[in-house]
């Protein structure tokens, strides 16, 4: 039992300095079985082949959606999994009722990592040598709805902060704890031209080989 992704694709991400690739793949998934198995995210959907019915996983259950509306502008009254695919932007959104915003069925993952640091800005996109001094530029509107780290060495239990970079604010912060952290339940906008960066909290104890993996969806904003 388990599910096959519908497709996957890469995205090239732009900011200014080093070229940062961000992962693109697609949350839509189809359900070999028919019943709904495996370990789905909020967000995930699936067409279902035994009801011959699309179903989205919101809040910890599945419930039906289907497709009822192409144009330019979005159902009103949408129901929670109800899909539209913006016939301006060719983007499939689905209606996040859990967020209470139309998101992206495609899901874009954007990579941090160091192999040792404390209080410094991390390596971006995994490009061993380089890191995002000036921050690595958001295209269109989104949404993350999602974080998982992982701290292998040295302080387990560090902190890190996700910053917008032109406002030197943060976005999201998190604890390793004991090493590891993970969240599905993100609802934080980014929204269109802002660049952002990841750094570690100084303790004088630095983290080694640290991974970090934001997950954001577009966000339908209208014009």
């Amino acid at each position: 039992m388990g599910y096959e992704q519908y497709g996957a694709a890469n995205y090239m991400g732009e900011h200014s300095g080093d070229a940062t690739a961000l992962s693109f793949v697609q949350s839509a998934l189809f359900d070999t079985a028919g019943d709904g198995s495996g370990n789905p995210r909020d967000g995930a959907w699936y067409y279902n082949t035994t009801d011959r019915v699309h179903r989205y996983y919101s809040n910890g259950r599945w419930v039906s959606g289907m497709f009822t509306s192409t144009g330019v502008d979005p159902p009103i009254n949408p129901v929670p999994g109800e899909l539209w695919w913006n016939s301006v932007a060719y983007v499939l959104y689905y209606w996040d009722d859990s967020r209470l915003k139309w998101l992206s069925t495609s899901e874009l993952v954007v990579v941090f990592g160091d192999d040792n640091t404390d209080g410094d800005l991390l390596r971006a996109g995994g490009i061993i040598n380089a890191r995002a001094e000036t921050g690595i530029l958001v295209q269109g509107a989104n949404t993350l709805v999602g974080v998982t780290a992982s701290v292998a060495g040295g302080n387990q239990a560090k902190t890190f902060r996700l910053y917008n970079v032109d406002l030197g604010t943060p976005i999201h912060e998190f604890s390793t704890v004991t090493g590891i952290y993970s969240s599905d339940l993100l609802s934080l906008d980014m929204d269109s031209g802002i660049k952002i960066w990841m750094r570690s909290l100084a303790t004088g104890i630095a983290a080694r080989d640290v991974y970090i993996s934001y997950r954001y969806r577009g966000r339908y904003v209208a014009p």
